[in-house]
């Protein structure tokens, strides 16, 4: 691999860290220098890689985090969309080319391994997800009022936020660097930038590390199976658990009320 190729791949994760999760003004410069690099790169890595710069560039302009409001989650869920849409428009109808797709929506083989791995994971939050909000304090980072309207915009926003992590960083970022780096690098890379956005977005002290791992599960479990339905549905599972964990944290009043 030519060394611009390697410059730009190291820049991705980087400018991911400080422009998206540590919101470094000057982590701009880095994403700038990566896209520099991609010039002297040959043209099928430029024209993929640049789809991955170009979805955080639209992510390092989004106010992220995680205030539920209606007038908040429009103008977060705006540039999240495009950084799904605007790489895979432009890889179809610019680039005609067809690596991102949603092919990865069918079911898995071996049923009832995976099924059995997806109960596995989801005990394991169960226990993991309160055991780090009473360690950190990190549900603090959560904004829900105690009224019916904003749990339900909390469950609705997180379980979005759940989906379109796979979408964007397991069918998209992950996708685009396999064909050019072996399945750890990329993968690696891929659990860089998803620990890194949430982060921000409200996965702090050492929720990053909880986070990062289970990125690179998400990202083998995606390898071997080629089922993005399935890690959307191990996402989904383990964000219920988050989100009963929020509501438990911030307002314990709630289940009071349904257990007497």
């Amino acid at each position: 691999m030519k060394i611009f190729e390697i410059l730009s791949l190291i820049l991705l994760p980087l400018s991911g860290v400080f422009l998206i999760g540590l919101q470094e003004t000057w982590a701009w410069g880095l994403l700038m220098l990566g896209l520099f690099f991609l010039i002297f790169t040959r043209r099928d890595f430029r024209r993929n890689i640049f789809l991955i710069y170009l979805s955080l560039a639209i992510l390092g302009l989004s106010d992220i985090s995680t205030d539920t409001s209606v007038s908040h989650m429009t103008l977060l869920g705006i540039p999240m969309i495009a950084a799904v849409v605007v790489p895979y428009w432009i890889s179809r109808y610019v680039f005609k080319d067809y690596a991102l797709n949603f092919k990865g929506l069918q079911k898995v083989n071996h049923e009832m391994k995976y099924t059995l791995i997806l109960i596995g994971v989801t005990v394991l939050s169960y226990f993991l997800i309160p055991f780090y909000f009473q360690a950190t304090g990190a549900h603090e980072n959560w904004m829900v009022e105690p009224e019916i309207g904003s749990m339900i915009r909390l469950f609705i926003g997180t379980n979005a936020m759940g989906t379109w992590d796979e979408f964007f960083f397991i069918n998209g970022v992950f996708v685009l660097l396999l064909r050019f780096i072996p399945f750890w690098w990329a993968n690696l890379i891929q659990a860089t930038l998803f620990s890194a956005f949430l982060y921000e977005l409200g996965f702090t002290d050492w929720g990053w590390v909880m986070i990062f791992i289970f990125a690179l599960f998400q990202g083998s479990i995606f390898y071997k199976t080629g089922s993005l339905a399935y890690v959307i549905r191990m996402h989904l599972s383990i964000d219920l658990v988050l989100y009963l964990a929020i509501v438990h944290f911030k307002h314990p009043v709630f289940f009071d009320i349904f257990l007497t």
